[in-house]
């Protein structure tokens, strides 16, 4: 459970923190949202970075499952 609960937790608040980040960088000055295209493409790259963050957390969840 603790390792399930280690991976959630890196990989969630990794991608959520960049999306965040991403989001409000590219913020229209006047305070508009990013458009749509923009929107989907900082969802890709939150993803994909927070999986990259949340992999050894994924190993380790892999390994104490097998251990059993």
């Amino acid at each position: 459970l603790s390792a399930g609960l280690f991976r959630q937790a890196t990989y969630t608040t990794a991608r959520l923190g960049i999306y965040q980040t991403l989001f409000e960088h590219f913020r229209h000055p006047d305070g508009r949202p990013p458009a749509f295209f923009t929107n989907l493409l900082l969802g890709v790259a939150s993803g994909g970075l927070g999986s990259f963050i949340g992999t050894p957390a994924e190993v380790a969840l892999i390994r104490m499952t097998l251990d059993g």
